[in-house]
């Protein structure tokens, strides 16, 4: 059976919320997650409630949602592509950073403090969805010359101008 199951992604990046679908027989490791717009969610869903599939949610699906910056995607598959690499995007650079700084930790949150639980990486994207982060705590203090360093090999794995170290 093909896509026969939903799943909803709500990046921390941005306040959109979309659909996927995948083939729920397959195990992890081999399911392809496809993104569907709501109206092929619902019908998915509904498709599971008729055949009695177990573990279905009866509720009706709650909307999906654009936020202001993907409106001009719309419910496209360039929708989640865009949110795919922003996303990616803020993960890479974590995990650059924990090269750099192996006692660094993952902290959710942005640079106004939303969602923050302490203070380590804190991003957020700008109006041109460049990501902005600086690193604060565990005695990390960069000089310019470091930030420097850090910037060069940013742009040299993930290109030139897509992150910006505050």
């Amino acid at each position: 059976m093909a896509d026969n199951a939903l799943e909803i992604w709500m990046p921390d990046t941005c306040g959109c919320k979309i659909y996927s679908s995948y083939d729920d027989t397959l195990p992890i490791e081999q399911r392809v997650y496809t993104y569907v717009t709501e109206e092929t969610a619902r019908q998915i869903h509904q498709a599971r409630i008729d055949s009695g599939t177990p573990h279905t949610n009866k509720k009706p699906l709650s909307p999906a949602r654009l936020c202001p910056v993907h409106t001009q995607h719309g419910n496209t598959p360039a929708l989640k592509e865009a949110i795919k690499v922003e996303n990616d995007r803020k993960n890479n650079v974590f995990l650059l950073l924990q090269e750099q700084f192996p006692a660094l930790r993952y902290i959710e949150g942005d640079l106004e403090g939303n969602n923050l639980k302490a203070a380590v990486y804190k991003w957020l994207f700008d109006l041109d969805r460049v990501l902005v982060f600086r690193l604060e705590g565990l005695g990390i203090v960069l000089n310019q010359a470091q930030k420097n360093n850090l910037q060069r090999i940013i742009d040299n794995r993930l290109g030139e101008g897509l992150v910006r170290i505050e």
